[in-house]
C-alpha cells in the first residue's frame, strides 16, 4: 500500500448516537467520536453490527474493499465470529477488535485462538496479558474524550447550573453518571450519603437499560438526589459537581467475564477529568495504567480510604489537576495514534506498535 494513500477502514459499532445525549450508551459514544474524527486521517465506511445481515450489506463491503476491518465493541463470540467472517469475504485485509467490554463465557474461551484478529486492541493489563499468553498481537488503545465539549464551569456558571437543578450553592455535590445498577457498586455512594451528612449525592441515570428498584430505593432513602432521562447538555451536570465519584468494581470470572458495570476505560471518569473535577474511583480498567495517583485524582480501596480522599479534596478547596491529564486522552489525539497502528499493522511491524503512556 501506497504509504501517502488513505487507510480504507471499515468501522463496525453500535449506532451513531451523534455524541453524548444524556446517559447514552457508552458504546455508541465511542462509535459517533471515532467514526466522526478517524473519517478526517482515514477513508472510513461506518456500519452497526446488526446491520450486516441486511441486503446489500455484503456487496457495498466489498465494493468498498477495507484495508482494515475494525470492530469497535466487544469483543463476543459473535463479534469474534463476524469478524472471521469478514476476513474470508476480504482476504486482503487486516481484522482489528477492540477491547472495550470483552464478554466471552468461560466455555467458549478454548475457541480463542482460531478465532483471533490481526491485532486486539487492549484496554487493560490483565486482558492483555491473558491475551498474549494464547497467541494474540495486541496493542494498547484506550477511549477518548471530547474535551471541548467538557471543559470547566467558568464564573457564575456554576451557580446557575446548580439553581436549575435545585441544588444550593453551600452543598458539596458528589456526581456519579451511569446505570443505575447495583453491579455499579451505587451502594457505596448510599452509605457515603448517610455516613457524610453535609455532603450531596447526585447520581444521574440512563433511561436506556431498566432500573434496579432496590438499589434506586436504597439511594433515595438516603439522600441521594438521582436524575434519570434525557439531557440535552450532559455536561451541565459535570460543571455543577464538587467531585466526581466511581464506585465501580470487577468482580471475579477472570479478564473475559468480569461482572461488572462499565467498560474497561470509562468514559464518565475521562469526562469529569476533562471537566477538571477531582475524581475519587476504584482501580479499575485501564485507570491505574493510565494515571497516577494524586493531583486531583485518588484510588480506594475502602471506605475509609473514599471518605479520607473527599475529606482531603474538601480541605484542599477542590484543586485538582486532571484536565491536564485528560488533554492527552482527547479523541483527536487518539484518533492520529489510532492511525499509526493501522500503518504499522499494514506494514507488518506491529512489534512497533507503541503503548500509551501513563501520563
Amino acid at each position: 500500500m501506497n504509504k501517502a494513500a488513505s487507510v480504507r477502514v471499515l468501522l463496525i459499532g453500535g449506532p451513531r448516537a451523534g455524541g453524548r445525549n444524556g446517559c447514552a450508551e457508552g458504546m455508541e459514544v465511542i462509535s459517533s467520536n471515532l467514526g466522526k474524527r478517524l473519517g478526517g486521517v482515514c477513508k472510513t465506511f461506518e456500519i452497526a453490527l446488526p446491520a450486516l445481515l441486511k441486503p446489500g450489506a455484503m456487496r457495498d463491503i466489498r465494493r468498498f474493499s477495507p484495508d482494515i476491518i475494525h470492530f469497535l465493541h466487544g469483543p463476543s463470540m459473535k463479534t469474534l465470529l463476524a469478524c472471521k467472517a469478514l476476513k474470508l469475504l476480504t482476504p486482503g485485509s487486516k481484522t482489528v477488535v477492540s477491547m472495550t467490554n470483552p464478554r466471552i463465557k468461560a466455555p467458549w474461551l478454548w475457541m480463542l485462538p482460531a478465532l483471533k484478529p490481526s491485532l486486539a486492541l487492549t484496554q487493560s493489563g490483565s486482558v492483555d496479558f491473558f491475551l498474549r499468553g494464547i497467541g494474540f498481537e495486541t496493542a494498547f488503545f484506550p477511549n477518548g474524550v471530547d474535551t471541548e465539549r467538557f471543559k470547566p464551569a467558568e464564573g457564575p456558571r456554576k451557580l446557575e447550573i446548580r439553581r436549575k437543578y435545585n441544588i444550593g450553592p453551600e452543598r458539596f455535590v458528589l456526581l456519579h453518571v451511569g446505570h443505575i445498577r447495583k453491579n455499579r457498586g451505587l451502594d457505596t455512594l448510599a452509605r457515603l450519603q448517610d455516613s457524610m451528612k453535609d455532603i450531596q449525592v447526585v447520581v444521574a441515570g440512563s433511561t436506556r437499560f431498566t432500573r434496579e428498584e432496590g438499589i434506586e430505593r436504597r439511594l433515595k432513602a438516603s439522600g441521594c438526589m438521582i436524575f434519570v432521562g434525557y439531557f440535552e447538555s450532559i455536561d451541565e451536570l459535570y460543571k455543577l459537581a464538587d467531585c466526581y465519584i466511581f464506585p465501580v468494581r470487577a468482580r471475579g470470572g477472570g479478564p473475559f467475564n468480569r461482572l461488572s458495570g462499565s467498560i474497561e476505560t470509562p468514559l464518565s471518569v475521562l469526562e469529569a477529568m476533562s471537566t477538571n473535577l477531582p475524581v475519587v474511583s476504584t482501580p479499575y480498567g485501564a485507570l491505574p495504567e493510565l494515571f497516577r495517583p494524586g493531583g486531583g485524582l485518588y484510588f480506594y480501596e475502602t471506605g475509609e480510604q473514599l471518605e479520607e480522599a473527599i475529606r482531603r479534596i474538601r480541605a484542599g478547596g477542590g484543586q485538582s489537576g486532571n484536565r491536564q491529564l485528560a488533554l492527552h486522552h482527547e479523541w483527536r489525539r487518539l484518533v492520529l495514534k489510532l492511525e499509526r497502528i493501522y500503518r504499522g499493522l499494514l506494514a507488518g511491524e506491529a512489534d512497533r506498535l507503541d503503548k500509551v503512556p501513563i501520563v
